[in-house]
Parts: C-alpha cells; structure tokens; sequence
C-alpha cells in the first residue's frame, strides 16, 4: 500500500465529510492515492432470528426451544444450517437465505448452549435495539462507559450515550448460566463464526 501523509489523508477525509452523497450509517471506503479509509457502522442482523423461531418453530420445538431435540449440539455448522434450511423451506414454510439463514442457524444454535444468544437489529447512534435469551441482561460497554439495556421478554433497547463510538462497542448478554459478547462492528448476533 502506498504511503500517505497526515495532511492528505486530513484533506481527503474532509472531503469525504463535506460531500451531500454521503448517507448515514453507510459503510465508506475512501481511495486516496492508494491509501484506503473506512468507517463501519454497527452490523445489523437482517432477520429477528427469536421473532422468526416463535412464529414459524415453536408451534413443533416449543417456546424459546423448549423441546428442540438436544442431538444439535452433535451437528456440524453445516448440517445444522442444512436442517435449518429444510425446515426452514418445509414445515415453516417461509424459506430462509443468506444472511437470515445465517442468523437464524445462530440462534438455532444457541439453544443448547448455555451462554445467552444476542442479536442486533437496530443500529443508529440514536437507539440499539435487538433480540436475547429471555432472562438476560444486556449491557453495552463504549470506552470505559458501561449501560443497561431495557430488556422486555426476548427484546431489548437502549440509547447509546453521547460520543460513544459504536464501531468500537461491546454488547454483552448475561444470565447466571454465563455471559456472550460482541463487537457490534464484526458482528451481528452471537454463536456463530460471522
């Protein structure tokens, strides 16, 4: 990569910030004499993967997985993701893809873990909202700043405080059976390899 000064890279940035294209919460990459810049919002879960599994899987493996057969703990990623998917298409019969198949495989996943699943589906620097295990806390860490969020049954919301930079925040979920993090900025949801 080439080699650039502060004073080009200043300029370059600034420009970038003047620009009336640039929309909010929209991944940017910057080519500037071959030095690349980026910024990245939060990632977000396409998908309410709890919402999905309470509306189309519970009916046959119970609220919350309440009589999800154990023996997935023994399937691989991908034969989890490929019973998911089957089910998915099958008796759910609302088929899932990419990254939806992805999250719901997650939370799927999740079930016979004993760490809380957690997943974002909201991202703005106004409010982070998503999805947990019911029973969970969940608390966002931003610098040295930690804040609870409001949790109502699988949902939970908080308003991140003034400066807080969510491209470099933990979101964690804790029950008293253990604690799942993530850094919002690589990852959507837990119990996956995204």
């Amino acid at each position: 990569m080439t080699r650039v000064n502060k004073t080009t890279l200043a300029r370059a940035t600034a420009s970038v910030k003047r620009s009336r294209w640039l929309l909010p919460g929209v991944a940017l990459v910057v080519v500037a004499c071959g030095a690349v810049l980026a910024a990245s919002a939060p990632r977000t879960s396409p998908l309410a993967p709890i919402d999905y599994y309470e509306a189309k899987c519970a009916r046959c493996h119970g609220s919350y997985g309440a009589t999800m057969p154990k023996t997935i703990a023994e399937l691989s990623d991908k034969e989890l993701e490929h019973v998911v998917k089957q089910m998915a298409s099958g008796p759910a019969q609302a088929p899932l893809s990419g990254a939806k198949l992805s999250a719901e495989v997650a939370y799927n996943r999740s079930l016979t873990d004993p760490k809380p699943f957690i997943a974002v589906t909201t991202a703005t620097s106004k409010l982070l909202s998503g999805e947990v295990t019911p029973g969970s806390k969940v608390s966002l860490k931003c610098g040295a700043r930690s804040l609870n969020a409001s949790v109502n049954g699988h949902r939970w919301r908080l308003v991140p405080p003034k400066g807080c930079d969510l491209t470099k925040a933990t979101l964690s979920a804790r029950t008293s059976r253990g604690t799942t993090a993530i850094a919002i900025a690589r990852q959507a949801w837990s119990h996956s390899g995204d």
